[in-house]
């Protein structure tokens, strides 16, 4: 994804977008590409977007506090992951003796 902001002209591959369209499904989808390096910003002037758009960058970018805690996430995440399957694969216990069952085999 390319984004291009020159004061307050805003284009996104190419293609002139007005300011309301910039609803929360194309923010959300933004900052999740921006947090695998996956938009390119070009980013002039002082208009309030041009800063909008560098605080996103800023923020999404490595070493950001919000990369890091999705990273921190993922960690948790696959650790989860593994001890499921690992609990999914292991056999069931067998079954307990009674207190009865217990006796008669001592």
């Amino acid at each position: 994804m390319n984004i291009n902001v020159d004061n307050d002209k805003l284009t996104i591959d190419g293609c002139g977008v007005k300011i309301a369209d910039l609803n929360q499904g194309f923010l959300d989808d933004v900052v999740s590409k921006s947090l695998i390096d996956d938009v390119e910003y070009k980013l002039e002037g002082d208009h309030p977007l041009v800063k909008f758009f560098k605080a996103l960058q800023d923020g999404t970018k490595e070493g950001s506090a919000l990369r890091q805690k999705m990273k921190e996430v993922q960690t948790v995440r696959a650790a989860v992951e593994k001890d499921d399957s690992e609990e999914a694969e292991a056999p069931e216990d067998e079954p307990s003796m009674t207190g009865e069952e217990s006796k008669e085999q001592s």
